[in-house]
């Protein structure tokens, strides 16, 4: 299908709008294990209870001792679905926890078309999976898109430098910070700068307009629509 609509001129993918968003596993936290032990979360907690002078708490007891004890987490690197190990324990946008996968969509911002979409581990920030993406997208056989335009959540000197390297401007609102020191870094402040020149101008501004409404809506269409907000 992309190489038709390429081939009528509707797509060129030459400048792509990348986003990403959570998508519930099908598996819940109840049933997680630890990787080390493969115990699950009651048997964790009654071997904690046990060495903290509880031997045979109830469950009411159990409950109260989990919910005050120091440290606990549930971390990643420690914990996983027996179910879906591919799922990672993450917060959702309305700041609930559930395992969860991360969606993210390359959309060619002139057609509105879908041109990459990966699927990749939820605790990964939005910066570390930018690059995956983008190589899912082809403009042609071997080429990659000129312009890459993302919200903050991908701003990062790292991604600024790489997207340069490869020859794809970059158009990302920088997030609120103090004002920068940038002695001994002028490609850093380079790159940075003219980030800052491209989003200002008015094709900056006409293509975040376009992110928003192009990139948002293929999320609503496909997980909110077509009711694959859960991922079985």
């Amino acid at each position: 299908m992309l190489q038709r609509l390429r081939e009528a001129g509707l797509a060129d993918g030459r400048t792509v709008a990348v986003d990403a968003t959570m998508l519930f596993a099908n598996a819940a936290l109840q049933t997680l294990r630890r990787k080390d032990s493969q115990a699950g979360c009651r048997e964790f907690v009654e071997e904690l209870a046990a060495a903290a002078g509880v031997p045979t708490p109830t469950l009411t007891e159990l409950a109260a001792f989990d919910r005050k004890r120091k440290g606990k987490t549930l971390s990643n690197p420690e914990w996983e679905s027996p179910t879906d190990p591919d799922a990672r324990v993450a917060k959702m946008k309305a700041g609930t926890t559930h395992l969860a996968h991360k969606a993210e969509h390359a959309v060619d911002l002139e057609s509105g078309a879908l041109v990459g979409v990966t699927l990749q581990a939820a605790d990964r920030g939005d910066s570390a999976t930018l690059g995956t993406t983008l190589e899912a997208v082809e403009t042609a056989p071997g080429e990659g898109p000129e312009q890459v335009v993302a919200d903050k959540g991908y701003h990062s000197d790292g991604v600024l430098l790489g997207l340069e390297e490869a020859g794809q401007a970059a158009h990302i609102p920088e997030p609120r910070r103090a004002e920068r020191d940038f002695e001994g870094k002028p490609e850093t402040e380079r790159v940075v700068q003219g980030n800052r020149e491209r989003l200002a101008s008015p094709a900056g501004k006409r293509l975040q307009k376009l992110r928003t409404e192009k990139v948002e809506r293929s999320m609503a269409h496909l997980y909110e629509t077509g009711g694959m907000r859960r991922l079985y």
